[in-house]
């Protein structure tokens, strides 16, 4: 299985994005931002992702950090009362 990161480093330069740069240092944030690139079909008004494999695996991580968040966070911060 291959990781966000590994996609993310064969995301290509497009109209729309510049493409990986191995001089900067990416997290979930800057892949998404500058690296999940898409364009609108004109034939049908539907979204069309430029690298469909970078987008799915960052939907699989957004999953991911929600399920941890509440099984692991969210107790915690209402044993320590930060949240009420």
């Amino acid at each position: 299985m291959e990781t966000l990161l590994g996609r993310a480093k064969k995301a290509k330069a497009n109209k729309r994005g510049s493409g990986y740069n191995p001089a900067l240092t990416y997290g979930v944030y800057q892949i998404y931002a500058e690296l999940d690139t898409s364009h609108t079909d004109e034939a049908t008004g539907k979204t069309v992702y430029d690298n469909v494999e970078l987008h799915a695996a960052l939907i699989a991580r957004k999953g991911l950090v929600s399920d941890y968040y509440r099984n692991e966070i969210v107790p915690t911060l209402f044993e320590y009362e930060f949240v009420k």
